[in-house]
């Protein structure tokens, strides 16, 4: 299901936000405890602005005892990682290590605020410095490569938050069949290299995909913008 939209969907998790050391509330002044907190903070996550993405995340080989409630296990070249809204952990000496994605490892479903971006007529979904690819044939995604620089990307952006509490695997699965709806209404396949025939309409087709993949997400209860 690789929809053109940017499935930001929710699933929708924000930004990973490291927690905070206490202080001693005596020890120094009020300003001087704000700017420990930011040094405390800063290092500890970085912002991805890549595509206009404007999210951020904990910086990898952050540390970190317990993992995210609703992690999923990954098996991947003979290692195990820990996937969870984009963030990706291996387990080292009794915590866990934030990593980058390994690339070839296949999830269910996208991060959260995800990014759709364009490469020759194929869409990439773009979060934390990550690229992944639609794998049909196992109805999930696929870590790759980044794609060449030097080629121009196109952003393609639609932001669909649950409204009514859906689970992330229950967003995978809407987000699937909406995307077969909509591909279905409009003739219009955007997991799949553009036609020749169709480039002078490129366009159009992308449009009537978003508003027919936009109707039939409103319609299972997200709100779409």
């Amino acid at each position: 299901m690789k929809c053109v939209i940017k499935w930001v969907v929710a699933a929708i998790g924000v930004s990973v936000v490291s927690g905070v050391l206490p202080f001693d509330a005596g020890a120094e002044p009020r300003r001087d405890k704000r700017e420990s907190v930011r040094q405390e903070r800063r290092g500890a996550v970085h912002r991805d602005t890549r595509h206009g993405h404007r999210r951020e995340y904990p910086s990898h080989q952050r540390r970190v005892e317990k993992l995210p409630r609703r992690h999923s296990k990954v098996y991947h070249a003979g290692h195990r990682y820990h996937y969870h809204r984009g963030v990706w952990y291996r387990p080292s000496g009794g915590v866990y290590v934030v990593v980058h994605a390994p690339i070839g490892a296949f999830v269910r479903w996208l991060p959260p605020y995800h990014t759709t971006v364009w490469f020759h007529g194929i869409p990439y979904y773009y979060a934390n410095r990550t690229y992944y690819l639609w794998e049909p044939s196992r109805l999930g995604y696929v870590v790759v490569e980044k794609p060449d620089d030097d080629e121009p990307f196109e952003v393609a952006e639609i932001f669909a938050y649950p409204s009514q509490g859906q689970s992330e695997e229950q967003q995978a699965e809407d987000r699937y069949a909406c995307h077969r709806w909509a591909v279905k209404e409009t003739g219009f396949d955007p997991s799949l290299p553009v036609p020749e025939e169709q480039e002078a309409s490129l366009a159009l087709l992308r449009a009537d995909y978003r508003k027919a993949t936009t109707a039939c997400l409103e319609g299972r209860g997200y709100s779409v913008r």
